[in-house]
């Protein structure tokens, strides 16, 4: 598929409540306080990055975005949140400002997948080309 997609979350626990990870996964990650970058291919969520901070978080999702608008062709990109925040908001400005996507919005999950992610979520979606 030529679409990435990335997201960052508060906790691994309510991906440990679905069993989409080991309940020892999100404990160890509670513990050491991180914030995941989850990534995913062919359905199945995969760690991307493991972060100390939000902001962090919100950094790596920024160029993962960023290294791939150096390809060839133009940038389409859709920040998805769990509601209304400002952070999907600062995020979308920052990739229209210095990637200058040929498109770019902001949606909303549905309540289904915050009920697998929980609250908090924030990720991209996006691809190259026409």
């Amino acid at each position: 598929s030529r679409v990435t997609a990335a997201f960052t979350l508060d906790s691994l626990h309510y991906l440990a409540r679905t069993g989409r990870v080991t309940r020892l996964a999100a404990w160890a990650g509670s513990l050491l306080q991180v914030r995941p970058v989850v990534g995913l291919a062919n359905g199945r969520e995969r760690p991307m990055a493991l972060t100390r901070s939000r902001s962090q978080a919100i950094r790596r999702l920024f160029e993962l975005v960023r290294t791939a608008s150096a390809t060839s062709g133009p940038l389409h990109v859709a920040i998805m949140d769990s509601g209304p925040s400002e952070e999907a908001d600062e995020l979308r400005n920052t990739i229209e400002q210095q990637l200058h996507p040929a498109e770019s919005m902001v949606v909303h999950v549905s309540a289904v997948t915050q009920i697998v992610a929980g609250p908090n979520l924030l990720g991209v979606a996006f691809y190259t080309g026409d």
